[in-house]
C-alpha cells in the first residue's frame, strides 16, 4: 500500500489573479494567471495520480490519496480498505 499525502492547496488550487511559481529544485520562475494555470495543473495532477496508481497496481499494490490535515483515522482507514481489496484480489487469482 502506498499513501499519497496531498495538501488542500495541491488538490484545490485555490489561487486567484496573477501568480509567480518558483520551482523549489531548480529556482525556475514562471508567471501565470490562476484561471489559466488551474485547468492545466488539475489535469496534470489527475494524470500523475493515474500513472502512480497504475505503476503501483502493476506491482500488486494500491495507492490511496489523503489530505495532509486529515486525522490519523481518516488516513489509515482508506489505506487499510485498499490493502484488503488488493489482498483479496491477489488471493482470487
Amino acid at each position: 500500500i502506498a499513501v499519497q499525502v496531498l495538501t488542500r492547496d495541491e488538490v484545490g488550487f485555490d489561487y486567484e489573479g496573477n501568480l509567480e511559481f518558483v520551482d523549489r529544485e531548480t529556482g525556475e520562475r514562471r508567471r501565470a494567471h490562476a484561471d489559466t494555470a488551474r485547468a492545466s495543473y488539475q489535469q496534470s495532477l489527475t494524470t500523475a495520480r493515474r500513472h502512480l496508481k497504475a505503476a503501483f497496481g502493476r506491482r500488486g499494490a494500491a495507492v490511496e490519496s489523503v489530505l495532509a490535515d486529515a486525522s490519523p483515522d481518516d488516513i489509515l482507514r482508506p489505506a487499510l480498505h485498499a490493502y484488503r481489496r488488493t489482498r483479496a484480489a491477489r488471493q482470487a487469482q
